[in-house]
């Protein structure tokens, strides 16, 4: 059977473009490496507002991402010695289960119509005029007339992505019970040098902790050193737990190799990528889960109008041209240098409020 799509990967962008897709009338067969059933549990991550609307906009319910809501955004200046906070009257984002998100994800995709393959590791795409071929490691080959490459920041086989590799450093720092209040604040320091870092606190079966993520350049060996000197210097203000920083174990993934804004193209022959894969990260926060959400049904968009048309090649270009038109504020750095609006943002409150909504919201500064 020849599907319309061939969505590779069942992550957030790829479930979302498989919905979107569906939603339209085409027939769609998304294809994840990872073994059938639930993924495996994992971290949590945040969701914001915008991420949660879009979301709904494609008829997610029932999501298994629930979590406390964030009321603040709290900035710390890079050596910790300074702090300033902004209230918000209603939730700007949240804490998620990330892997209960992408099972409820997939449930919606089925629900559409998609059919979902697992452990299916495509080994390369092959296109022609007409189709596309995708190959997998074991079984047939599967035939659709375009695909959307949504594999995350690992490329496929054979798929070049150049210098410059970047991770994404993670801690678990236990709370000691007894420590007050939990921390409804999101935590972030702007002003390092070429890197993001961010906190927050949340319980789970282990108890509370400190969810600490560092993004830096490699090689790994160095991300790791530098996780552990921002993680002592932000204990010794008090700002995390100390005794557990000294023995967080660290956890590192690969980031996307370069940002969407810096590629020289998202459309090949017969397919778009997104994404991770298309390096389609906030700059400013790294965040990762509205922006693929987003480039998932942009391309979804534009595929279903290309599949309309004579010329399939010539209608995906128009991706190009409508994710950089959506998007691109929303994924480069805000209006003002925050390194430069530093000293403003822990003395006046306006700015750290303006701050804390290019953070959420992708607004400018």
């Amino acid at each position: 059977m020849t599907h319309d799509v061939a969505v590779i990967g069942a992550g957030v962008a790829g479930c979302c473009s498989a919905v979107a897709l569906q939603l339209r009338g085409r027939s769609v067969i998304l294809l994840e490496r990872g073994p059938a059933g639930p993924p495996e549990a994992g971290e949590p991550d945040w969701i914001s507002r915008p991420a949660m609307q879009r979301l709904e906009h494609l008829e997610v319910k029932d999501l298994e991402a629930g979590g406390a809501a964030f009321r603040r955004a709290v900035f710390h200046s890079p050596d910790f010695s300074r702090s300033a906070a902004s209230i918000s009257s209603r939730p700007p984002g949240w804490r998620v289960d990330y892997a209960g998100l992408v099972a409820g994800l997939r449930r919606r995709a089925i629900q559409a119509g998609a059919t979902l393959m697992n452990d299916c590791r495509v080994q390369r795409v092959e296109a022609g005029e007409d189709h596309v071929r995708v190959l997998p490691a074991e079984g047939p080959v599967l035939r659709a007339r375009a695909a959307i490459l949504a594999y995350g920041a690992e490329p496929l086989p054979g798929v070049t992505t150049g210098p410059g590799r970047r991770f994404a450093v993670r801690a678990r720092l236990a709370v000691e019970s007894g420590a007050g209040e939990p921390d409804d604040a999101m935590h972030w320091v702007p002003g390092l040098p070429e890197e993001v870092m961010y906190w927050f606190e949340h319980a789970d079966a282990r108890g509370r902790a400190c969810w600490v993520t560092l993004h830096t350049a490699g090689p790994t060996a160095g991300a790791e050193t530098r996780m552990r000197d921002l993680l002592a210097a932000a204990a010794g203000r008090g700002l995390l737990p100390k005794a557990a920083a000294g023995s967080a174990a660290l956890r590192i993934r690969p980031l996307p190799v370069s940002g969407a804004l810096e590629a020289e193209t998202h459309v090949g022959k017969l397919t778009l990528t997104v994404g991770d894969a298309g390096g389609f990260i906030s700059d400013l926060t790294g965040e990762g889960i509205h922006p693929a959400a987003w480039s998932g049904e942009l391309a979804a968009e534009a595929m279903d109008r290309a599949l309309a048309g004579r010329h399939v090649q010539d209608g995906l270009r128009e991706f190009s041209e409508l994710w950089r038109g959506a998007m691109a504020g929303y994924l480069r750095p805000p209006g003002a240098d925050p390194h430069f609006l530093l000293p403003l943002v822990f003395s006046n409150r306006q700015i750290a409020d303006r701050l804390a909504s290019a953070c959420w919201y992708g607004t400018d500064i």
